[in-house]
């Protein structure tokens, strides 16, 4: 069986195999610069929402939200599949932990087990079989129980996978094999003789009592050729077991090979259940403290930029307790560049964690913290913000800045989104403003969008004045100085006004 909650089912031509599983495990690889996007966007307040302290579930996250989608239809696929599980998350918590209690079980079971014998794996195979095969019980009754729930392609395939695929005379089968594959009545097996009268081609069967419970009683397992080995015969008893091993060979490595199946289906359904209820957990932390979130409407580039936005929050600062969020809008439709300015301390570094999120939380098919959320698809999600000074003292600050730049251009793809917070503020405004307008220049040439937040009113200036299409915001600040902590369009202005924060410091 394939589980396909977060990417759409291939469909291969006809006569091709089907693909492999594209799961969200946590083999896939991260980005790059997935440290710098965690600190920067303040990314571990979202993840640690979405965890509720379950390391599984924050690996699961942690992957599901820094390997996003990158066309329209899989985001879709994914925030149907979404929806669904917000209008059921019970079921879907029920589903999860059956499914994540037998993983626990399966690592009980084989922890410690040394025998790696062909009887010892059989062994040990055949009662982890056995608890799955009724795990697979208990999601096949969650299916026939809850299917009708659901309305999203992804989870009414899975139902239907659970309840068709799973029905009880195939599970009674498969349990029936298990308890013969125990042989209380011992190992029944034939063999012919090979090089050097060693056996060969080796072929385990039913016991006799089994397929014919009447020759006992005929007589005829009397007349039957047969030995004993003595206890106290070591020798032999160690060619028994040999023999019994041989026996057993193919047997082990067919259940082996079985238990390893199974147990990849429910690893894969864990991890994408898992990703959907972490994004359960994280919108049951918003709505506790009444932040509204919605599923954007993700479009595929066409060569003009398309980012609108109305009421975006910045999670971080939502989930910290006695902290009201406030939202901001944004209409950057056709804006290669937006070049937020203003007074220091009123929410451009928050306006930019609220977007870069929002950008990464889109790609990964789950809702955003806003009324309403409209952008591209872009290729992925790069930040340069400041950093602390080099105590080795090998680097300077401004060198610090541009070799991190230089690493930052060397993970951009065709269209991203670079996110630059007082970017080149470690030298003089004249250098500064030089060196940042011609960077920010080639990056708008090149394809991608660039949010600046910098309090350099030369950069600022220039690139409004002379360079790619672009929104200007500022800070809002009333007349007695006091931050509202909206962004509103206007033009930047050469002052920062920090002496509102000293007064206030200072006067009380």
């Amino acid at each position: 069986m394939r589980v396909a909650l977060l990417h759409p089912p291939a469909a291969p031509a006809s006569g091709e195999p089907r693909p492999p599983d594209r799961s969200l495990l946590p083999e896939l690889a991260l980005p790059a610069h997935e440290s710098d996007l965690r600190r920067d966007l303040e990314l571990d307040v979202i993840l640690d929402a979405m965890a509720q302290r379950d390391p599984v579930l924050r690996e699961i996250a942690h992957h599901g939200l820094l390997t996003g989608l990158r066309t329209v239809d899989a985001i879709r696929y994914r925030q149907h599949v979404l929806a669904d599980c917000l209008r059921n998350p019970t079921v879907l918590r029920e589903f999860y932990a059956v499914t994540a209690e037998s993983i626990r079980a399966e690592r009980r079971a084989v922890v410690g087990r040394t025998n790696r014998s062909p009887e010892g794996v059989v062994r040990t195979a055949a009662g982890v079989l056995d608890q799955f095969v009724a795990t697979l019980r208990r999601l096949r009754a969650l299916a026939a129980d809850h299917g009708a729930a659901f309305r999203s392609d992804g989870l009414r395939d899975l139902m239907t996978e659970l309840t068709t695929g799973l029905d009880e005379s195939y599970l009674d089968t498969v349990t029936d094999h298990l308890q013969r594959l125990r042989f209380r009545d011992g190992v029944l097996a034939s063999a012919r003789l090979g090089e050097g009268n060693r056996g060969t081609g080796y072929v385990v069967h039913d016991p006799l009592s089994r397929r014919r419970p009447w020759l006992p009683r005929l007589g005829a397992a009397r007349r039957a050729a047969a030995f004993e080995v003595a206890n106290y015969d070591e020798v032999g008893l160690r060619e028994l077991a040999k023999l019994r091993g041989d026996a057993l060979r193919d047997v082990a490595a067919t259940l082996a090979t079985a238990t390893e199946h199974i147990l990849g289906f429910l690893q894969s359904l864990r991890a994408e259940l898992g990703f959907y209820v972490g994004c359960v957990n994280l919108s049951d932390a918003l709505r506790r403290v009444g932040t509204p979130t919605c599923l954007p409407d993700p479009v595929q580039p066409n060569g003009s930029v398309v980012c609108t936005a109305r009421g975006l929050r910045d999670i971080a600062v939502a989930l910290q307790p006695d902290t009201l969020a406030v939202g901001n809008d944004l209409d950057a439709d056709g804006r290669q560049l937006v070049v937020v300015t203003g007074a220091n301390s009123g929410g451009k570094s928050t306006f930019l964690r609220s977007y870069g999120a929002a950008v990464l939380m889109m790609h990964a098919g789950m809702f955003v913290a806003a009324d309403s959320f409209t952008c591209d698809v872009f290729d992925g999600v790069v930040t340069h913000f400041p950093r602390e000074e080099d105590t080795s003292m090998q680097h300077g600050k401004l060198d610090e800045e541009l070799r991190r730049m230089s690493d930052v251009v060397a993970t951009l793809g065709r269209h991203d989104v670079v996110l630059c917070n007082e970017s080149f503020a470690t030298t003089d405004e004249r250098e500064g403003a030089q060196l940042g307008s011609d960077i920010v220049r080639a990056l708008c040439d090149a394809g991608h969008q660039v949010v600046l937040v910098t309090h350099l009113y030369s950069l600022a200036r220039d690139l409004l004045a002379d360079g790619p299409p672009a929104l200007s915001l500022r800070a809002e600040r009333d007349a007695a100085g006091v931050r509202t902590y909206r962004l509103v369009p206007g033009q930047p202005q050469p002052t920062s006004h920090g002496d509102d924060i000293y007064a206030r410091v200072f006067s009380s």
